[in-house]
């Protein structure tokens, strides 16, 4: 296992996959462990420790609304942001799009739902979008 750096459960089973990101949280790091379907800005969250499950990746979003949107014609896009092109004109051009994570020179950061976003040029966006955004 030392040689990956980050781990992200997203099968269709919140609770497999906050036991497999809670047994795994030491090995990688709890900052290192995230989890499609955990939205950690729920009221219903304020009882669970930090110490379960992982970090929220998808803006919080279920395995089944990311499956409805693919159905809806969303898809992944990736974009490198340059100086003519930076996060402004990128988050400008896909006001609705989600933000996954940004592939850095240091390597992949997964954004959770409340982390600021800050790329510059050299940065990789990596996104769901919806059918009708436009791509660069």
């Amino acid at each position: 296992m030392t040689r990956f750096g980050t781990l992200v459960t997203a099968s269709e089973n919140d609770d497999h996959n906050t036991l497999i990101c809670t047994d795994f949280a030491p090995e990688f790091g709890r900052n290192n462990v995230f989890q499609v379907g955990r939205n950690e800005v729920k009221s219903d969250l304020r009882g669970v420790p930090n110490t379960l499950g992982g970090r929220a990746i998808a803006g919080g979003q279920s395995s089944d609304a990311l499956r409805q949107k693919l159905a809806e014609g969303w898809r992944f896009s990736v974009t490198e942001l340059s100086e003519s092109y930076g996060i402004d004109a990128y988050l400008a051009s896909r006001p609705r799009a989600d933000v996954l994570a940004i592939i850095r020179k240091s390597g992949l950061q997964f954004l959770a739902p409340t982390q600021a976003l800050k790329a510059g040029a050299g940065d990789v966006m990596m996104a769901y979008l919806p059918k009708t955004s436009r791509l660069k």
